[in-house]
């Protein structure tokens, strides 16, 4: 058996070690109209019954001041072959500059809420906002624990047994600093002989089965 080496890691990078995570593309509206659309890599999962989700919002952005004055927002599940157009929407632009025009970027209408949805998307989360955690230093970010109310997919990227099909669902995933990588060039679904607890059996296990 191999002998781990073990030595330290600067603690200002540890959210490193905590990815790869989705990196999506947030539509927000402010309350005159106006569409804006940013990467946002610091979103995840708050809780699984009842479904709620969390992201970190940097308080300068318009994304952040959108979904204070709306309360609503879309996460749209990038695949790898938008990467391109992520990074450009990243970079700062003058206010009156449209982003998504910019990245030639088309929406549609959501189900439930103003803010659009994007084309050539994967997959859609439309979000309500609940409660903003303010951070107690000033260097912190603002957490947003929000409500999903709707979800929609590519048809493609589900199975026949509606469990998602990774080889479409190519998802575009952040390892931090710039670096990217996808689904299919990092992972493939591992097999497990006995697992260790179903659906059904975790959500009887924290006493949410219906």
């Amino acid at each position: 058996m191999k002998k781990t080496k073990i030595i330290k890691f600067k603690i200002e990078q540890v959210s490193l070690l905590t990815r790869p995570f989705i990196a999506p593309l947030i539509t927000t509206i402010s309350k005159d109209g106006k569409v804006n659309v940013a990467p946002m890599s610091s979103v995840s999962f708050g809780s699984y019954d009842p479904p709620r989700i969390t992201m970190a919002v940097h308080p300068s952005r318009r994304t952040y001041k959108n979904i204070l004055e709306t309360k609503e927002f879309v996460i749209n599940i990038t695949p790898k072959d938008m990467i391109d157009k992520v990074f450009l929407c990243g970079k700062k632009f003058a206010e009156k500059v449209d982003k998504l025009d910019k990245a030639r970027l088309k929406t549609f209408p959501s189900e439930k809420i103003k803010p659009p949805r994007i084309l050539n998307c994967l997959a859609w989360i439309e979000c309500k906002l609940l409660e903003v955690i303010e951070p107690k230093s000033q260097f912190d970010r603002p957490i947003l624990f929000c409500k999903p109310i709707s979800a929609s997919i590519d048809k493609d990227c589900l199975n026949a047994d509606g469990s998602l099909n990774y080889k479409n669902f190519d998802v575009l995933l952040a390892l931090g600093v710039g670096n990217f990588t996808s689904i299919s060039s990092v992972i493939r679904p591992i097999e497990i002989k006995d697992k260790a607890m179903y659906w059904d059996e975790y959500m009887d296990y924290i006493g949410h089965k219906k």
